[in-house]
């Protein structure tokens, strides 16, 4: 679990630190876009609610039940100009839906999605960190 931790850590922190450098790379080349790819994002979710059995107004039996819900996004890029992400594009989203009654399946499905799209933020998010920006060039405006 330990270097688990440690390698999501890293990873993370790598992802950063090319973002800071696109975000350098974009205040040297002005009206410039410089993309970065994003890691691979997996997300789980497992709930475990109960299924209640009502005969004639009776409560008969309680039913357990298992809904797996698994996302992966894929092919994500980050935009970043002029010292700050300003989108996100892209990718791909697969997901896979599983529900199961006492070890028993009961229903699944998978499918997956191209994401042809562009997402502006609102608020660009200044990536430059401690780094100095060129001389003459306004600090991105972060939102907050």
């Amino acid at each position: 679990m330990r270097d688990r931790l440690a390698t999501i850590l890293i990873r993370g922190w790598q992802e950063f630190v090319t973002l800071e450098d696109a975000a350098v790379a974009s205040l040297e080349h002005p009206g410039t876009e410089q993309p970065v790819s994003l890691g691979d994002h997996h997300i789980t979710l497992e709930q475990h609610p109960d299924l209640d059995v009502v005969v004639a107004g009776v409560h008969a039996v309680s039913v357990p039940l298992v809904l797996l819900a698994r996302l992966e996004l894929t092919d994500i890029v980050a935009v970043v100009a002029d010292g700050a992400l300003v989108a996100v594009r892209g990718g791909r989203v697969g997901a896979s839906l599983r529900l199961a009654a006492a070890q028993v399946a009961l229903a699944s499905a998978d499918t997956s999605v191209d994401l042809d799209v562009a997402l502006p933020l609102a608020h660009p998010v200044d990536l430059r960190g401690q780094r100095d920006a060129p001389q003459g060039i306004p600090k991105p405006r972060n939102g907050r």
